[in-house]
């Protein structure tokens, strides 16, 4: 399939990306848009569609490399969804002219992705195109300003930022739902079984700052690494005992967003941008959660007036109802299906 100054969207795949492609083709002209997925159909449900290719159709590395050539040739503009693939970095540090007409949405873990910690030679090499392939690119999509600054410290960064949230993922559809006078408290911990979260050193603060017996322990572990996930049960359940409960079943989203009602308090431990759609459904909802304070989502939340918190000063008790209502109410301005349609407009009709 060859389609002729469309805009090509590249992405390896995730759990959110097929929302995403049904607004697209529902909000904009679905005949502008061409889906490229790089990965399996199966590892993230996307339904073939007219305007789909799966990579994988194509059973030589001769046709996928063809087929990824020819439509790079032939599009308007190319959007990289993420930018972890090794073979994308190699084919764009060969193939670097169409660059200029590239535009990459920051993810927050291509910023940090390792891709070898024993073999630092290899890794060396990696970043060396990576840089070489970013400092060439056309436009820079991030909601996070402190994202993008880092891709320009450490990757050279020329090309101007498009502030976008890009994501139905990160969209806020709910409603105020503070929970009630009661003392107990549902504590969430993390967002998947990845070392990132930091749970162990989360259940620290936690076990140094309960001051009763009252509260429940959740942590969400249904994807991720399956041998962390154990060790995080492991420890969970031998600090808290039955007051921990795991999630180990994947939700679907509907399911997911009703649990997140139940929270009091978040506790998001990650040393760079991670879980930012939970953490705006939940401060959505009206629940305290806490962060990292040298994380880009907490200065960003910050200098849009929103009560975030410091997980270095943690303090278990829920937050106050003004506060809880007025990041509501910013949360709803900021993060509304309105404002996503008018910032994929931007960057879909953005001229180089």
């Amino acid at each position: 399939m060859i389609q002729k100054n469309v805009t090509l969207h590249m992405a390896s795949g995730d759990k959110f990306l097929p929302e995403f492609i049904d607004f697209v083709n529902g909000n904009f002209n679905k005949e502008e848009h061409l889906f490229l997925i790089l990965r399996s159909r199966k590892s993230f449900f996307i339904r073939p569609g007219s305007n789909i290719i799966f990579l994988d159709d194509y059973s030589s590395s001769f046709a996928k490399y063809k087929i990824v050539k020819n439509n790079l040739k032939n599009c308007s503009k190319v959007i990289f969804h993420g930018f972890f693939n090794i073979n994308l970095i190699l084919f764009f540090s060969l193939n670097f002219r169409v660059l200029k007409k590239c535009i990459w949405v920051i993810w927050g873990g291509d910023l940090y992705v390792k891709y070898s910690d024993r073999n630092r030679v290899f890794e060396s090499f990696l970043n060396l195109f990576r840089k070489f392939i970013f400092g060439r690119l056309g436009a820079v999509v991030s909601f996070l300003v402190s994202d993008y600054a880092y891709a320009k410290k450490k990757f050279g960064v020329k090309a101007p930022h498009l502030k976008s949230f890009v994501y139905l993922s990160n969209l806020f559809r709910g409603s105020f739902s503070i929970n009630g006078e009661n003392s107990h408290l549902n504590i969430l911990i993390g967002n998947s079984a990845t070392k990132s979260n930091n749970h162990f050193d989360a259940f620290c603060k936690i076990k140094k700052s309960v001051t009763s017996e009252n509260y429940t322990v959740f942590a969400p572990l249904s994807y991720g690494n399956r041998s962390y996930s154990d060790e995080v049960v492991r420890l969970g359940r031998s600090l808290f005992g039955d007051k921990f409960v795991p999630l180990l079943d994947f939700m679907n989203k509907s399911s997911y967003e009703k649990f997140l009602e139940k929270i009091d308090i978040a506790i998001f431990n990650h040393d760079r941008q991670q879980a930012l759609g939970n953490t705006i459904q939940l401060l959505g909802l009206g629940k305290k959660v806490y962060l990292k304070k040298n994380v880009s989502q907490f200065k960003e939340f910050k200098s849009l007036g929103v009560k975030i918190f410091d997980v270095d000063s943690l303090e278990l008790s829920k937050i106050d109802s003004q506060s809880a209502k007025s990041n509501h109410d910013l949360i709803v301005r900021y993060f509304s299906e309105e404002k996503l349609r008018d910032q994929l407009e931007e960057i879909f009709n953005y001229k180089f």
